[in-house]
Parts: structure tokens; C-alpha cells; sequence
């Protein structure tokens, strides 16, 4: 938000500055526009890097994510393949009790 402020704040001075300077063009004039158009990519390039950090720490967590994800799935898989071997081992119990009675 600051950053947003600071880049509508020089916009604004460059803006300012464009109409003196085609009142009364001078090399005084045109260097501190020059240093309002500086510091104005200067600010765009930080609310860049900011955004790339903001996507780098997003992407993060959704690899932290992911890797939690697939091993719920993992454990999910073998708690269903112990499911199944205890169901066959119930049906085995259960066949041989109906052989023995």
C-alpha cells in the first residue's frame, strides 16, 4: 500500500514538474524529473520483487502442502489395504469355523 502511495506521489510530482518545465524549460528542471522518473522505477521494481517474493513464499507452501497431501493419500492407501487384509482374514476365520461346527 505505501509503495502504491510513494508511486502516485511521484507520478504526481512528475506531473507537476512536466507543466513547469514546458512553462520554463530548464536543465535544473528537466534533471529532477529525470530523478522523479528514477525513483519511480525504482518503486515499481520494488512492488515487483515484493510480488515475486509473495508468489516464492506462496509456492512454498503449497509444495509444503502437496508433500502433506500425498502422504495422507499414502497412509489412506495402506490403512485400505489393511482393511482389506484383515476383511480376508476374517473371512478365513470364518470359513473355518463353519468347517469346524
Amino acid at each position: 500500500m505505501a509503495k502504491n502511495n510513494l508511486k502516485s506521489d511521484i507520478s504526481e510530482n512528475i506531473s507537476k514538474l512536466s507543466k513547469l518545465y514546458a512553462l520554463n524549460p530548464s536543465k535544473k528542471l528537466l534533471n529532477v524529473m529525470q530523478d522523479m522518473f528514477d525513483a519511480l522505477q525504482k518503486a515499481q521494481a520494488a512492488e515487483w520483487a515484493d510480488g515475486v517474493q509473495e508468489y516464492n513464499d506462496a509456492k512454498q507452501g503449497l509444495d509444503a502442502a502437496r508433500k502433506v497431501a500425498e502422504k495422507a493419500i499414502d497412509d489412506l492407501k495402506k490403512t485400505a489395504d489393511a482393511i482389506d487384509k484383515a476383511s480376508k482374514a476374517i473371512k478365513l476365520v470364518l470359513t473355518a469355523v463353519a468347517i469346524l461346527a
